[in-house]
């Protein structure tokens, strides 16, 4: 798998929500914002991926805030 795919990444973060892992997820999340080819829309969507997992775990400034990434027309 290339390390740097956003998507494949995406998925592997996703499998591990799901697995129950949240903390995981949330590294993984964390890791792709970081990538240097990440694009704009790929940047909200994990943004808006990672709302939910601050909000799980309480971190709910920074939950609400990645939540407003998942709005249609919302740019940031």
């Amino acid at each position: 798998l290339d390390p740097s795919n956003v998507f494949i990444k995406i998925n592997l973060a996703q499998i591990e929500e799901k697995r129950g892992n949240r903390n995981e997820a949330r590294s993984i999340y964390e890791n792709i914002l970081t990538f240097s080819n990440i694009t704009p829309l790929e940047s909200e969507l994990v943004k808006y991926y990672l709302s939910y997992l601050y909000l799980f775990q309480g971190d709910l400034e920074k939950g609400w805030k990645y939540y407003d990434f998942g709005r249609i027309g919302y740019h940031g």
